[in-house]
């Protein structure tokens, strides 16, 4: 008996096979789409760590900081050129002491910054970090050898780096950019 190649039989197992391959191709297909968008989502919380568990936080910490040392001058003003760290003197002189207290918080503020800098290093967004943050760490670290000290701090010293905010700024803004950019992707 010849065998019939359009027998209802060999038919319906073309079909099965053609579903079967159909039904494959999708299921890669979906489960590409499905890694891709928990890729995706991976990448957006960990740019979500970025902002709340690092560069949010200095930013908070650091217009606090802001705040504090500009109630140190009559009227919230000071020149340029004045540091804090070479008026530690004056201010323990004066006796002040809601100055003193101030000085104090702005210390406590710029040791969470460096513990910040420190434990959330892997968060950074760009590796080396900007000159910045290691400026601004050693200058911390002087503030409070002469705070401790009791006076000004003679020879060499690091200012405080003028650039720190624009950097932090900086980051939270290019962050932001690539979670819209990710989000976009969903």
């Amino acid at each position: 008996m010849a065998s019939n190649i359009f027998s209802p039989q060999v038919i319906a197992s073309v079909v099965a096979a053609i579903a079967a391959i159909i039904a494959g191709v999708i299921a890669t297909r979906t489960a590409k789409r499905q890694r891709e968008a928990v890729r995706v989502e991976r990448r957006i919380e960990y740019c979500r760590r970025q902002l709340n568990d690092l560069y949010g936080k200095l930013y908070t910490l650091r217009q606090a900081s802001k705040s504090l040392y500009a109630t140190l001058h009559a009227g919230g003003s000071r020149p340029e050129d004045w540091r804090l760290v070479d008026h530690i003197d004056e201010i323990r002189a004066e006796g002040d002491s809601s100055k003193i207290g101030t000085v104090k918080e702005i210390i406590k503020i710029n040791k969470s910054i460096e513990d910040t800098l420190v434990s959330q290093f892997g968060l950074m967004d760009q590796f080396p970090p900007p000159d910045s943050f290691q400026q601004f760490v050693s200058h911390s670290r002087q503030l409070q050898v002469a705070w401790n000290k009791k006076s000004d701090l003679a020879g060499p010293r690091v200012s405080f780096p003028r650039g720190l905010d624009d950097d932090i700024a900086k980051s939270i803004d290019t962050i932001r950019e690539r979670i819209a950019e990710l989000d976009a992707e969903k």
